[in-house]
């Protein structure tokens, strides 16, 4: 008869968790939005990288747009 062993370890919060720029966000204070964006048009020349783009950030969130870089897109 063989047995078992489960181990299980229990999150800890550093010491210094409560000084961390991303503090838990009350869901009120999200209803409104930290920043908006619209209709966003980015060109350089005739190349247009963003063409009428439209997003809201919300507090307590952290959004972000790739894209391949000029060398790759013109292959």
């Amino acid at each position: 008869m063989s047995t078992t062993s489960i181990h299980t370890s229990v999150p800890t919060v550093s010491a210094n968790a409560d000084r961390s720029t991303f503090h838990e966000v009350d869901d009120l204070d999200r209803a409104i939005p930290a920043i908006e964006f619209r209709n966003v048009v980015l060109a350089f020349d005739e190349r247009v990288i963003l063409d009428n783009l439209s997003f809201k950030v919300m507090k307590g969130e952290t959004k972000i747009i790739l894209g391949g870089s000029a060398e790759e897109s013109q292959r």
